[in-house]
């Protein structure tokens, strides 16, 4: 976001001015003499904070922070000065980062500005002072590797419960069996890391309590569970760790176990002792490419944040947002993740392979028939160099090279064709697919207007399996009683092909030797040569069979 002076006459600019500063010097210290936003660029129509309301007692703490509502319906953290004023300062008093102090009994309002937008939050304080603290359970025991929320609530004296003051302090007697993690002065989350005591503190000024917790020994096994150790480089899969108790159950301890990585592209592992340092979390590592810009406020939203937890030159596991770990492979080699916690160690060997390369783009057939009137898809494959062939449908450019351009219609992004309804001779077009750098052409056809013809007849026989089969010599010589089934291949003009016996001219030269039925079945009559003549479309097919004698059975008279 620029900030220029006036100027009109720019094109593709919205120019909002501030009313009554018309100087530099008239503006306060939040408040841009103009704000020129470029077209398209999201800019803050208000600001949210976090609470409207405030009751604190005397010598609380609360600190205040904004949300940017921005003008496409999103939101997004801001990180842009605001100034906060109260208007009562001996009741509460702010700080310029929004920390609001209770000072004496009575109510006060907190306003806050930047650039044309304001709003106001209202505080009543109490003189009540804090009496005790008290948690959600007095006393906790849950087995190691798992992990519960912890809830504490500020009893006062005036007898009201309240939310604690954001000076409150956690901390863990024992960080070896229970680690604390808290941003919030009334909530906390244990992670239950190995068997043993530790006791649970939570201070608010001279105000403390303590909470006894018990970790049982009942892990007996840790799993690592992923859907594929072989991965190709620059993918990624989500990754679980989980761990099988005493009592049979099993729960994921994603967020409470410790994880090294070695590979073999080294000797030792890089970062090998990262794990999650849970009461030092490691630095967070954001998409730069959705990250908000320091200096517009009024940006893209942040990315995710994502915390790296071990390393390799081969893998890396990381945890994201929402606590789930996911395995990102980076270069070809093998690495051993191993994962620990409660005093359990697990190992699993992963492999990372670089990805097939293309090597060819193909169609299923070197030519196709499409009837008029009708769209159909072009079938695609790509052919990878480890063998594998895929069907692909998107990122395929399609072009017609040549042929009869108006008889059809392609669409480019999809590749699907159609044939105009009014082909009534046959009709041919070449299509073209461009994939990456390989392209594939295809000869299509359409010729649902050209009748079709008989240019060829030719006499087969059954045999004995039922399938037609031509007839040769070895078929030409029957014996007197012997009979075969003929059939008809006749071929077609539009490249079809069909066998019948009926709607056929069944004929024979010397009816006397063999004679033919109109199912085309053949019996041989008498010792001689016969003709069969099989006619369809004024095409005629026939073959010459020579009848011979039956052979002589010889029988062998029974022994008396």
């Amino acid at each position: 976001m620029k900030i220029v002076k006036p100027n009109m006459s720019l094109p593709g600019w919205r120019v909002i001015a501030l009313a009554g500063c018309f100087t530099l010097a008239a503006c306060n210290d939040n408040t841009d003499l103009v704000d020129i936003i470029e077209d398209g660029e999201v800019g803050v129509t208000s600001l949210k904070v976090n609470s409207n309301d405030l009751q604190l007692s005397v010598g609380q703490s609360f600190t205040l922070s904004t949300t940017a509502e921005l003008d496409n319906g999103t939101q997004s953290t801001f990180t842009d000065t605001v100034r906060w004023i109260s208007n009562n300062n001996a009741v509460a008093t702010v700080s310029s980062d929004g920390t609001v102090t209770a000072v004496s009994a009575g109510e006060a309002a907190i306003t806050y500005h930047w650039r044309r937008i304001s709003g106001t939050t209202n505080v009543l304080v109490s003189e009540a002072e804090l009496a005790s603290i008290e948690f959600s359970t007095s006393q906790l025991e849950a087995h190691e590797c798992s992990q519960t929320s912890l809830t504490a609530t500020g009893i006062y004296t005036d007898g009201t419960t309240q939310a604690l003051s954001s000076i409150s302090e956690w901390s863990s007697s024992n960080e070896a069996v229970v680690i604390v993690q808290s941003d919030s002065a009334n909530q906390a989350e244990l992670l239950l890391i190995d068997s043993g005591t530790a006791e649970i503190t939570l201070s608010s000024g001279a105000v403390s309590a303590t909470l006894p917790v018990t970790v049982t020994d009942t892990l007996s096994e840790l799993r690592i569970t992923a859907d594929a150790l072989t991965l190709e480089s620059g993918t990624e899969q989500l990754l679980e760790i989980s761990g099988l108790f005493a009592d049979n159950t099993e729960s994921v301890v994603d967020s409470i176990a410790n994880y090294t990585l070695s590979s073999d592209l080294n000797n030792t592992p890089t970062n090998d002792a990262a794990g999650i340092v849970l009461d030092t979390p490691p630095e967070p590592v954001t998409d730069s490419a959705t990250s908000t810009d320091p200096e517009s406020p009024a940006g893209a939203e942040p990315g995710p944040t994502e915390i790296v937890l071990a390393s390799s030159g081969t893998l890396d596991i990381v945890q994201l947002e929402d606590e789930s770990l996911e395995i990102r492979a980076k270069v070809s080699g093998t690495a051993t993740l191993t994962a620990a916690c409660g005093g359990q160690t697990t190992e699993q060997l992963f492999t990372v392979i670089d990805p097939p390369e293309l090597q060819s783009v193909t169609f299923a057939s070197t030519d196709t028939d499409i009837e008029p009137g009708t769209t159909q898809s072009l079938p695609l494959a790509a052919n990878y160099s480890d063998g594998t062939e895929i069907t692909i449908f998107d990122d395929v450019q399609w072009t017609i090279l040549s042929g009869d351009i108006d008889s059809f219609q392609l669409d480019p992004v999809s590749g699907e064709l159609s044939a105009n309804p009014d082909i009534v001779v046959e009709q041919s077009i070449v299509v073209q697919a461009d994939y990456q750098s390989f392209s594939a052409q295809i000869e299509v056809f359409s010729e649902r207007g050209v009748s079709a013809e008989v240019i060829d007849t030719q006499l087969h026989f059954i045999d004995d399996t039922g399938a037609a089969a031509p007839l040769t010599a070895n078929e030409s010589s029957l014996q007197v009683g012997d009979t075969v089934r003929l059939t008809l291949k006749t071929v077609y003009n539009t490249g079809e092909e069909e066998f019948s016996v009926t709607d056929l001219f069944w004929s024979n030269l010397n009816p006397d030797i063999a004679t033919v039925d109109g199912s085309g079945l053949l019996t041989a009559l008498a010792p001689g040569v016969s003709s069969i003549f099989a006619i369809k479309d004024n095409n005629t097919s026939t073959f010459q069979f020579t009848i011979l004698e039956a052979e002589a059975t010889t029988t062998t008279p029974d022994t008396p």
